[in-house]
């Protein structure tokens, strides 16, 4: 948004330029007159069948260029989470669009200002929280309105809105559930799309309520980790995971996780964390390159390493957030009326948990692998739609055969993404006559919100300038090999070049306890919803902490700093390593440290970053030494 923010005189000419007409009345609302907002309402149910209304709280920037001829759409995603704080980022994304359109973002039916779903059954702490008997609850306290929050009932809205404002044809940009929406609208109103750009495509008729979009792309996403190289770990990590997963039918396998407080308690481990975990990488598909290691340490019967990688990916339990900001009401009230699922939708919740299973028993043994039906059942969308009563309401179906939309598409795929794998945006590129696609490697969900700096956004901007678009990007954000297991002793840790014996065993150690550290600390700050503060436990033992420390008011262009600070951390058995560190732009580590432990030779270092690893100096064992430790970097 500040680049936006900087045009500030081009923006004010456009407020006061010749526009087409518009029925709903904007006024300027936020952001220095730069963002305008209206109230749009719109009948909760077109058919009147069911009274009532929902007030849409819709918002526009006028076109950079001082004239609009149109207007581009930017569609969150959820289904759930409000539009209206992301306007400044839609902003940014699009600035290349926005030299003739309006940008035009609202808050869709039931989120954010748009008379936001709640349910008292969802809204409070998780604990000891019966998902059957709260969705039913939820369900319960909507009443008949709970029909109405549908993809369908939201692509309605846009045209209702496109039409408040004038626009003869419109743009459409989403991510993840946004696509979903735009692809819904380009269905019902080809006529009034003039182009979509899709990152991180929802199938028209998604998703799958038994998780078979990400199951299908597991194998491909695994193997791929292994053309950076898995020598020494694995020949195939699906293979792997297929063993394990095998061994977890008979139930969770029994180990332990070292807590924030670094003591260690009972853990356990299921095959649907398994894939949770894998899934919820897609953020930061870096933290995959532990996994197969991991793997091979949990069948050779060490658990600690993939229990801390399932227990990291759950994120600190956050607080949940307010309905205004994700409704966890009009997810539900979403997906569980959308979404066709393999029951009776008039069948009780206990005849449509016995339907689902028969269904899945029929398919075959591949559509799951390397996980089985049993984890379908448990990661999908059938256990928690269940106790969601059945509206009666009969929506229309998408055709899976016909052209959706003529209209110029630009489709966007993340190589490492299992929420919304390339093969989905395959499978809709396929439907879309107008549409080139764009493969990116080494990136996860939600393409542009990670790499929009890099080939996607270049890509981006041509797409709305008249040039080629689609291919393969090049490789701009490689990560490293796959990572062996973690050594069980600091006898199965090599020496650096220079520093044999013990004293160079210690110092490997201490880099691979850096490294471990920083990967876990990331991916738990990833799926935690405020950063800030992370704190966990080491791999064998000890606690670190992960905090953002902000630059005080008035220091413009300082950047926050972020620093590791690590308290008898094991990751090695009988090392410990404790100090504070800087984490740089570039994922270095600068810092002192201290090594203690039973195995270790007792060491005082400082640490610096090189290419794939540290540098290491200072006294070990009472001897001043020097070496470039490489650990494969992240």
């Amino acid at each position: 948004m500040r680049r936006l923010l900087t045009l500030g005189v081009a923006l004010a000419v456009a407020l006061l330029a010749a526009t087409p007409a518009s029925a709903a009345t904007f006024r300027s609302c936020r952001e220095a007159g730069v963002i305008e907002c209206a109230r749009i309402t719109v009948p909760l149910d077109r058919s009147g069948e069911v009274s009532g209304e929902v007030p849409l709280h819709v918002e526009r920037v006028r076109a950079l260029g001082g004239r609009s001829t149109g207007a581009i759409f930017a569609l969150a995603g959820g289904p759930g989470q409000a539009a209206s704080p992301l306007t400044e980022g839609f902003g940014f994304t699009l600035e290349s669009a926005l030299d003739t359109r309006d940008l035009v973002v609202f808050d869709q039916r039931g989120t954010g200002r748009s008379g936001a779903l709640s349910c008292l059954t969802l809204d409070g702490p998780d604990e000891g929280l019966d998902i059957g008997s709260a969705v039913a609850g939820c369900a319960q306290e909507l009443g008949p309105r709970r029909a109405f929050y549908t993809t369908q009932d939201s692509a309605d809205d846009i045209e209702t809105v496109r039409r408040e404002l004038g626009v003869e044809r419109i743009a459409l940009y989403g991510t993840s559930y946004g696509t979903k929406v735009a692809l819904a609208y380009a269905d019902r109103y080809p006529e009034h799309v003039e182009r979509m750009v899709l990152d991180s495509v929802v199938e028209p008729d998604g998703p799958d309520p038994l998780s078979r979009e990400a199951l299908e792309a597991v194998p491909r996403v695994l193997r791929e980790l292994c053309r950076r190289g898995c020598e020494g770990v694995t020949d195939d990590p699906a293979r792997d995971v297929a063993a394990l997963v095998a061994r977890l039918a008979a139930g969770p396998l029994k180990g332990y996780r070292v807590d924030p407080q670094g003591r260690r308690e009972p853990a356990e481990l299921r095959r649907e964390e398994v894939l949770a975990f894998l899934i919820a990488a897609d953020f930061l598909p870096q933290v995959r390159t532990v996994f197969p290691g991991a793997v091979r340490g949990a069948l050779a019967g060490d658990l600690a390493p993939l229990l801390r990688l399932v227990g990291a990916a759950r994120g600190q339990a956050p607080e949940p957030e307010p309905p205004e900001a994700f409704s966890q009401a009009l997810y539900l009230a979403t997906i569980c009326e959308d979404v066709s699922f393999p029951y009776d939708r008039d069948a009780l919740p206990e005849e449509r948990a016995r339907q689902a299973r028969q269904a899945v028993e029929r398919m075959p043994d591949d559509a799951f692998f390397p996980f089985d039906r049993e984890t379908a059942l448990r990661i999908g969308l059938v256990e928690l739609c269940a106790s969601w009563p059945s509206s009666g309401r009969e929506l229309d179906d998408v055709s899976t055969d016909d052209a959706i939309s003529e209209a110029p598409t630009l489709l966007l795929s993340g190589e490492e993404d299992l929420r919304t794998p390339v093969e989905s945006a395959q499978r809709t590129a396929s439907r879309l006559p107008g549409a080139s696609m764009l493969s990116v490697p080494s990136v996860g969900h939600s393409v542009l919100g990670v790499a929009f700096d890099l080939c996607p956004g270049r890509q981006l901007e041509r797409f709305f300038t008249g040039g080629e678009t689609g291919g393969r990007c090049p490789d701009e954000l490689p990560f490293g090999p796959v990572r062996p297991p973690a050594p069980l002793s600091l006898t199965q840790v090599a020496s650096p070049r220079g520093v044999p014996g013990r004293r160079g065993r210690t110092l490997t150690a201490t880099a691979l306890t850096l490294d471990d550290t920083l990967l876990t600390g990331i991916l738990t700050a990833v799926a935690t919803d405020d950063p800030t503060v992370i704190v966990g436990g080491g791999l064998r033992s000890g606690r670190f902490r992960l905090s953002i420390v902000r630059p005080p008011d008035g220091l413009f262009g300082q950047p926050a700093q972020v620093r590791l600070t690590l308290d008898r951390v094991g990751y090695v058995p009988g090392v410990r390593v404790s100090g504070s560190l800087r984490l740089a732009p570039n994922l270095g580590l600068n810092g002192r440290v201290r090594v203690t432990g039973s195995a270790a030779s007792p060491a005082r270092l400082s640490v610096r970053p090189i290419r794939d690893g540290y540098r290491l100096s200072g006294r070990v064992d009472g001897r001043t030494v020097s070496a470039r430790v490489r650990t494969g970097g992240i």
